[in-house]
């Protein structure tokens, strides 16, 4: 059943549980605050004093890639329990960042420091869609200890495939 509460439980599960989880949250900040930052504290350096709107500019380019690959691990995901909603509105979200990247680039343009209000919103949508995509990314997954994980198996597949009539 496809109901507002079912993708909202999963919205709000995704969103939560990250947090616990010491792997995500490093990956989180080492890759996509401050790695995938790098080039917005390049402009920063070089921009601050003479030309601040410049670093919308970069601000804008950083979150683009960031709600890019966001948008391509929510839909490739299989761990996804309400697949055609979280499709339809990472894709509104997307379409929300087009407009924000061009709404800083216009405003940028202008050489306003108006051009910081759409990029810092669409920063902020693109990490919360990061966050929502890579909740249960498999390489953040705590690995069971090896008894429960040979028993699980076991469970599963020892005899799964005999016939009763044998």
């Amino acid at each position: 059943m496809n109901t507002w509460k079912d993708f909202g439980t999963e919205l709000k599960r995704k969103f939560k549980k990250p947090w616990n989880n010491p792997s995500f949250l490093g990956y989180f900040l080492v890759c996509a605050i401050f790695g995938g930052a790098a080039g917005v504290y390049i402009s920063v350096y070089q921009y601050a004093c003479t030309e601040p709107y410049k670093i919308a500019f970069s601000l804008g380019t950083y979150y683009a890639a960031i709600m890019a690959a966001a948008f391509a691990d929510i839909n490739l995901s299989k761990k996804i329990g309400e697949k055609s909603s979280f499709f339809i509105y990472s894709l509104l979200i997307c379409v929300l960042g087009v407009v924000l990247l061009v709404a800083t680039y216009l405003l940028g343009n202008k050489q306003t420091q108006w051009a910081f209000l759409p990029s810092g919103m669409g920063c902020i949508l693109a990490l919360i869609l990061w966050v929502i995509a890579y909740a249960e990314h498999e390489n953040f997954s705590v690995p069971l200890p090896l008894e429960e994980s040979i028993r699980d198996n076991t469970n599963n597949k020892h005899g799964a495939n005999w016939d009763n009539n044998e």
